[in-house]
């Protein structure tokens, strides 16, 4: 009895004497188009999914991002308020020391003009 092989081997020559193969080939191409087509929709499934999970991702990661650079101008604007607030008020407390300073410097002058004054009468 032959073997496996040997059983191979007389009925590929079988076949080719009768045109077997074209009949073999055909009904295993069809599977394997239906498998090429099946395979490639659910590459192309699985590529549409990964596109809109990382659409999805980086549009919530824009999101935080936005809120966080709206949250931190919105703490610069608060800041900016109470230094402008702050500074008006100490500009004004500046002024009035200096005006102070210079009234008592003008009386300082005026009553050291008002001494040269009356030293060079008596003189």
């Amino acid at each position: 009895m032959p073997n496996w092989a040997e059983r191979r081997y007389l009925a590929d020559i079988a076949l080719g004497n009768v045109r077997g193969h074209r009949f073999i080939e055909e009904n295993t191409q069809r599977p394997l188009e239906h498998l090429r087509e099946m395979n490639s929709e659910r590459v192309q499934s699985d590529l549409v999914n990964r596109v809109q999970e990382s659409r999805a991702q980086f549009g919530s990661e824009m999101r935080k991002t936005l809120l966080e650079m709206v949250r931190v101008a919105e703490q610069a604007l608060e800041r900016a308020r109470a230094a402008k607030t702050a500074g008006s008020e100490a500009a004004l407390a500046e002024i009035d020391r200096l005006e102070k300073i210079e009234r008592e410097l003008q009386a300082w002058i005026d009553s050291r003009n008002a001494n040269n004054a009356g030293q060079a009468f008596r003189e």
